[in-house]
């Protein structure tokens, strides 16, 4: 973790207060509002096995992953990590049907940061 030093009112430097912040992966709900116990990406990005995604919100579910140069770059969500609830892009328009095509990834190779909204079963897709 970092440290951070805080000053509060006007004291000379002895006074200084350190402050430690811990900043923790939440990978189990972390009290916020889900609809499903959890998501995973699976695409050409990491051989069509799961990446797990964190809830960071009520709803939301993130992750930041790295892709290719081949213009063929895809992926979905997977709830369970076995195909059996997995979602797709039928329109290409940032909504979700399950079971529907693969997402394509459009602005070639680097990271990206994905993050699903499963309260309105919508998606971004931003180059980071």
């Amino acid at each position: 973790g970092g440290v951070v030093s805080v000053r509060t009112g006007i004291e000379s430097v002895q006074n200084t207060k350190t402050l430690v912040i811990t900043a923790e992966s939440c990978q189990n709900n972390c009290g916020f509002a889900s609809n499903q116990p959890s998501f995973a990406i699976r695409g050409t990005n990491n051989g069509w096995t799961s990446t797990d995604m964190a809830l960071i919100a009520d709803n939301t579910w993130q992750v930041d992953v790295t892709f290719g140069s081949s213009s063929d770059e895809r992926f979905k969500f997977d709830v369970f990590g076995d195909w059996s609830q997995n979602f797709g892009d039928n329109g290409a328009d940032g909504s979700l049907e399950q079971g529907g095509t693969d997402i394509i990834i459009r602005e070639g190779a680097g990271r990206y940061r994905i993050t699903l909204h499963d309260n309105s079963n919508t998606y971004t897709v931003t180059k980071i």
